[in-house]
């Protein structure tokens, strides 16, 4: 979804971020399980459901056959690929940048964007599966969460290993262990000695680095590969991905995997686990065979198809809640006592310390009401802290992906109203980003929306509006991968007046200030501190000095990033073409727009850059940002986050 003023959203994939597109099929092919005397995996699938009432009644084997059911289509492939590439060519804000080199600190490799998708399709395919898997490891390769490649064809399973892992120091060595397995406990807190064979630290490491696209810090990806508990409304739970080693939605490479336990000291144990496969009956109920599951997952609608009953419409969703959080057999906190619940904020206090979690901004799901109580609550969480004289707070902000940009805002408001709680923005204007604003700016009322109504920005320099189109243009040439570019003027989005109004409102005639400093805080995080989040932590570190401590990642990597993918807002491209097509721009009448992909897939892209606010020619996304402190778990700390808590808020002030 594209932010919008009405809106003024920057979001992030939380389960989108998450998932991995193997492939996308091609309507116009008989699958090749419809040969003569052949077996329709997808149909086996189907039945087995049928009869058995059980959505993980499938196995890898047959999700396999299934999503390898479908023979390449070369020209599809190449129609793919046109849009991918022009979209991302178009809007994606470092599609030259992600040429460079990384800086120190960071983990990733160059991605020529141009060059390596069109060299796709010199490959010779036989499976769409094998294609859609390497476009997807190319757009992986940018290690940017806003930037994805999404669909419903092959993300409908998902993988579990019913165990999750997770990592300490002992002795100063770095080991993985079984953090909860819900086949077998016995093997909780056990020693992981290998993985298939090989050290279980390079095997996750590996994975890490090759697997998790989601940020450029590997130590954050390891992080992520790993499993976490998160609290949610005063209740503790494993994080939404679970760890991404053991619960995946990408097909696995082989059914099993086989764990070396070292439980006693004394002897090895040895664990082969295959992958339970799920889905929702969502999933399971709308299709009976190949050719079905590929008419209502793979497809684009057609114009006669009503969008409210082709399976299409549910697949995204019903993913989604496959992948909701697990509540697992966990001890309770140590220590802490709940006093408010903000919806997307816990407030505790532990001792004398005060302690605000907020583990998502995503409001995206609320209504207005709904949102008046979010910026109350939040309001009388912080006050809830200074009417008990509380001087020490730790604002935990692990395992947040990001959500509503203006509420992660609101909070920087709460905290220090004296800042301006953004960082300036810039577009790389392509020739079709250039075009669709102009295009736009002519456009009688009401206006069009976000991305192409430049009358939603404010001059980053005076905080006025854009007085006309080419003042918003503006005239700078920069330079990024070797190649230069017309980038627009500096601005922010235009809603913080609009904050200070809802901060007055909650506050009524006698606001009380906090009157907290960088001495009375700290941000505490595991490096997963995405987008909205990340523009919290950035803004309260940069410009109010606070202090930050990062938890967790490798040993071996000596600093952590305290957040992640700042870059800007994310444009998907449905709403994009969507948004050209009403100003007047499709392919049709014009070579730059390229076609929509013609299968049931989507892009996102990272439309915009971020400035930090104190060395004005950084672009923070590419900017490696350690924190100031850094802990690492251990068999109490990894399950009670009270622990790292006051680890943290012995670090207040230092």
């Amino acid at each position: 979804m594209i932010a919008s003023p009405n809106m003024k959203s920057f979001f992030i994939l939380f389960v989108v971020i998450l998932t991995c597109i193997n492939s996308i099929v091609n309507c116009h092919y008989i699958p090749s399980s419809h040969a003569k005397n052949s077996i329709d995996a997808c149909k086996e699938i189907h039945d087995k459901f049928l009869q058995t009432n059980a959505t993980n009644s499938t196995t890898w084997e047959e999700v396999a056959a299934c999503y390898r059911s479908f023979p390449y289509d070369s020209e599809v492939a190449k129609e793919t690929i046109e849009t991918l590439r022009g979209f991302l060519s178009a809007f994606y804000a470092f599609f030259d940048e992600a040429k460079e080199e990384p800086k120190p600190g960071f983990t990733f490799r160059p991605v020529d964007l141009a060059v390596e998708l069109d060299r796709l399709l010199e490959n010779k395919y036989e499976v769409e599966f094998d294609f859609y898997t390497d476009v997807k490891s190319v757009i992986n390769a940018l290690s940017d969460a806003h930037t994805q490649l999404t669909g419903n064809c092959y993300e409908s399973f998902l993988f579990d290993q019913g165990l999750s892992l997770y990592s300490i120091i002992r002795d100063g060595k770095q080991i993985i262990k079984v953090f909860n397995d819900s086949v077998d406990p016995s093997n909780i807190n056990c020693e992981v000695v290998s993985i298939d064979g090989l050290p279980a630290l390079d095997v996750i490491n590996k994975f890490a680095l090759d697997q998790v696209g989601l940020t450029k810090d590997l130590g954050v990806r390891f992080n992520l590969a790993l499993a976490s508990l998160s609290l949610s409304r005063g209740v503790l739970q494993a994080s939404d991905f679970s760890g991404l080693f053991t619960s995946r939605q990408q097909l696995p490479p082989t059914p099993y995997i086989s764990y070396t336990l070292n439980c006693s000291g004394d002897w090895l144990k040895q664990v082969n686990r295959r992958w339970t496969v799920g889905a929702t009956r969502a999933v399971l109920t709308n299709f009976t065979d190949s050719v079905s599951y590929r008419k209502q997952f793979c497809v684009k609608f057609n114009n006669s198809t009503d969008k409210n009953t082709n399976a299409n419409s549910v697949t995204k969703s019903a993913v989604h809640t496959h992948r909701s959080k697990r509540e697992i057999d966990v001890p309770s906190l140590s220590e802490g006592e709940l006093i408010v619940d903000a919806i997307i904020a816990s407030f505790y206090v532990v001792r004398d310390v005060g302690v605000a979690v907020i583990s998502t901004i995503d409001t995206s799901t609320l209504d207005q009401t709904q949102m008046e109580v979010v910026y109350t609550n939040l309001y009388e969480g912080f006050q809830s802290f200074a009417k008990r004289k509380i001087k020490k707070v730790v604002l935990d902000l692990s395992n947040n992906g990001g959500g509503t940009v203006e509420v992660s805002q609101y909070i920087a408001l709460l905290l220090f109203p004296d800042i301006i709680p953004s960082f300036p923005l810039d577009m790389r204007l392509s020739d079709l980003y250039r075009l669709a604003i102009k295009t736009a700016s002519v456009i009688p009322s009401p206006v069009p929306e976000f991305p192409f109504d430049y009358h939603g920005y404010i001059r980053a320099e005076n905080e006025q509006n854009f007085t006309s189109v080419q003042q918003f243009f503006g005239n700078n040439m920069f330079t990024r991968g070797g190649i230069q570019n017309n980038y627009s003027s500096k601005f922010f989005i235009n809603y913080e007046s609009e904050l200070r109004k809802n901060l007055e409102s909650v506050q009524g005639s006698n606001p009380s200030p906090l009157n907290w400093t960088r001495d009375n805080i700290i941000i505490l995080t595991n490096g997963f501190c995405g987008s909205a989040c990340a523009n919290l932590a950035q803004i309260l570190a940069e410009k109010k000095q606070i202090k930050t401590v990062a938890v967790g990642g490798l040993l071996s990597q000596n600093q952590l990033s305290y957040a992640s993918f700042p870059g800007g807002f994310k444009l998907d491209s449905g709403d994009v073409f969507s948004l050209l097509n009403d100003v007047g721009l499709n392919h049709s009448s014009n070579s730059l727009v390229p076609n929509d992909f013609s299968l049931s897939m989507s892009a996102s892209a990272a439309g915009s850059e971020v400035y930090s606010s104190v060395h004005n020619t950084m672009v923070m996304e590419f900017e490696f940002k350690p924190s100031d402190f850094r802990l690492f778990y251990d068999e109490k700390s990894a399950r009670d986050p009270s622990i790292l808590w006051m680890q943290a808020a012995e670090l207040i002030g230092k």
